[in-house]
């Protein structure tokens, strides 16, 4: 089954580069203009059966991502939300800038601050049950930045954030699910555009 990991689009806090954990932010213009656009790339995907199940972060900006793209998809087979999505919580320290949080927790110990074993513990698990609750269909998981980090690194091997793996708004990561094997990465943290030109490439061939 083939697995998709999609970030919310831009919200204005992205843009004031303002931390965001689970409080409800919608997407910006740009944003639901991206969030169309990825739908528009995923339209192109060689889904299986009657397209993807689309399962979203229950937070505003992730749900009105997910909704966005499908709107783009010829077929769906059904829209849910889960719990094991959700961004992770940031504490104290959500809602500031990186300024703000340097100067007030220099140390990035915030209060309140969401463990990070705890947390992909959470999303492993979680994602790994969506995977078997959907044997044999194919997902779209719409969540946010840390998330998908979080998840992807768990399967590069990575520990830290990096400048590099830091995850685009909007962005794709495919993945390849089989209960023996696990689950292997086929694209990573691609724009709509970038995944468009592959997937057109393809077709060429």
């Amino acid at each position: 089954m083939k697995i998709i990991l999609v970030r919310h689009g831009e919200t204005t806090w992205n843009v004031l580069k303002k931390l965001q954990g689970r409080e409800d932010v919608p997407l910006n213009e740009t944003g639901r203009e991206q969030a169309r656009a990825a739908g528009r790339a995923l339209s192109l995907y060689p889904f299986s059966g009657q397209g993807p199940v689309i399962i979203s972060s229950p937070l505003k900006r992730a749900t009105e991502t997910a909704r966005l793209l499908a709107e783009q998809l010829p077929m769906t087979a059904g829209f849910h939300t889960d719990e094991a999505l959700i961004e992770r919580d940031y504490g104290l320290a959500s809602g500031m800038t990186y300024a703000e949080r340097e100067r007030l927790y220099p140390q990035s110990d915030f209060p309140g601050l969401e463990d990070r074993e705890e947390t992909e513990k959470r999303i492993v698990q979680g994602i790994t049950r969506l995977a078997r609750v959907y044997a044999g269909q194919d997902l779209v998981l719409v969540s946010h930045g840390e998330v998908g980090h979080i998840f992807l690194a768990y399967l590069r091997g990575e520990g830290t954030r990096t400048a590099h793996s830091a995850l685009k708004n909007a962005s794709i990561s495919t993945l390849i699910y089989e209960e023996k094997t696990g689950f292997q990465i086929e694209y990573y943290n691609q724009s709509a555009m970038e995944l468009t030109e592959i997937l057109k490439g393809q077709m060429k061939r």
